[in-house]
């Protein structure tokens, strides 16, 4: 409830979060047992909410290096999210500022944009250190060694037995 409303019941929100997430995974399919979601990054903002919901659920969080991530993030094409973020910020995006002493309206679309990516990242980490559960995987890891996905992220979501053929298709 980033607007302070006065009238945002939290268990309404919580059932909108999944009833959304029930429609996502329908299927006729009576053989899937796993639902596998990507939420755009700017949802890591709200991972303790969803884990709260779903607190066995296994999620995985991939980094950049700063740099990479901000000069990304401010491609034309992409920088959508970040403005984004000076005019409707996250609570842990609005918290930071303050608690910072800083009014993103006067930020630089870079400042605020680099706020907005810390603020992720920071969510992804206190998650992770708070629940115990999680995997943060770096970017750098991932272009080094190309089995890490197949060998050990797959294998941590439950997804066994992954042909290395299949993935390449």
């Amino acid at each position: 409830n980033r607007y302070k409303s006065t009238n945002c019941n939290p268990s309404k929100q919580q059932k909108l979060i999944k009833d959304v997430i029930t429609l996502l995974g329908r299927t006729d399919d009576m053989n899937v047992e796993h639902l596998f979601l990507k939420f755009e990054s700017a949802s890591t903002a709200y991972l303790s909410t969803i884990r709260k919901l779903y607190p066995t659920a296994k999620w995985t969080f991939s980094y950049r290096k700063a740099e990479e991530t901000l000069s990304k993030s401010m491609e034309r094409k992409r920088n959508v999210t970040c403005l984004k973020a000076k005019r409707n910020p996250t609570m842990a995006l609005a918290n930071k500022s303050s608690a910072n002493n800083l009014d993103l309206e006067q930020l630089s679309s870079h400042e605020v944009c680099a706020l907005h990516l810390s603020t992720l990242f920071e969510e992804a980490m206190k998650e992770h250190e708070a629940s115990g559960t999680g995997m943060l995987i770096s970017y750098d890891d991932i272009l080094e060694d190309n089995t890490i996905i197949i060998d050990k992220v797959l294998p941590y979501l439950g997804v066994n037995d992954v042909d290395a053929q299949e993935t390449k298709d």
